[in-house]
């Protein structure tokens, strides 16, 4: 039998220097060099999700909103309402995107566009995740004001009005668009109650939040966008992702 060679305590080293340790897997012993690490890949991972906090968390900076409510002038200037569209006023679609209506509300917020758009990213990639916020952002922004508030006003609905001018803030809308398109990879059967349920969660998420006193028509605005992203997103995704399909996925998983 040939003898193990034996390292020596340099050789012994470089391979430290290298590899690392069995235990700390290449971190530094205080353990800095481990979350630098997991910070730099979380960034590079999930890109579109910290896009969107750090435009939340500048925009709350900006307007004083981390800590108390949004100012009334600042939400008639920066919010979306539904008839926003029938003036031309199209910069307020994405300036309302950036903001909330401040206090606790701005934190919970953060946690929504965290989980949510942190879900899509994780299954649609980047790209994906981004496209689809977008469109469902835009796709619930524009049937809203043309299939819902037009329609009930030609009728005279006496809360048409109201409902057409209420303005609203905050990127919820693509956060539950973007829910829906993660779950657009799973199987139909599975998918279509899953979409469902998310559309009637966001329902009643809307409709009742004690974080912060939103006047009632501004809660049905955001009742009514948030499902209607959520189905636009699932729609988006198997319209432009169709290998997610599950028989598709097991098809390519068969040896």
């Amino acid at each position: 039998m040939l003898a193990e060679p034996v390292q020596s305590p340099a050789d012994h080293g470089c391979d430290m220097l290298l590899h690392g340790t069995g235990n700390d897997r290449g971190s530094s012993p205080t353990g800095a060099g481990s979350w630098s690490g997991a910070a730099w890949r979380g960034a590079r991972r999930f890109p579109t999700t910290l896009t969107l906090l750090a435009a939340l968390t500048l925009g709350a900076l900006a307007t004083g909103s981390a800590v108390s409510p949004l100012a009334p002038e600042l939400l008639s200037r920066l919010g979306f309402s539904p008839s926003d569209l029938w003036s031309r006023d199209f910069p307020r679609i994405v300036t309302s995107i950036a903001f909330t209506w401040g206090g606790l509300s701005f934190y919970g917020v953060l946690l929504l566009t965290a989980v949510c758009v942190g879900l899509a990213e994780w299954r649609l990639r980047s790209r994906g995740a981004a496209e689809t916020f977008l469109v469902s952002h835009l796709a619930a922004s524009l049937v809203e004001s043309l299939l819902v508030a037009l329609p009930f006003l030609w009728l005279g609905a006496p809360w048409a009005e109201s409902f057409a001018r209420a303005a609203d803030v905050g990127p919820s809308a693509g956060c539950f668009g973007c829910v829906g398109g993660a779950v657009a990879a799973l199987p139909r059967r599975a998918a279509i109650p899953v979409a469902i349920m998310l559309a009637l969660t966001s329902f009643a998420v809307a409709t009742y939040d004690p974080v912060v006193p939103v006047p009632f028509m501004t809660r049905m605005v955001s009742s009514v966008a948030h499902p209607i992203a959520a189905l636009c997103g699932y729609a988006w995704v198997r319209l432009r992702r169709p290998d997610l399909s599950s028989r598709k996925i097991r098809e390519a998983r068969r040896p």
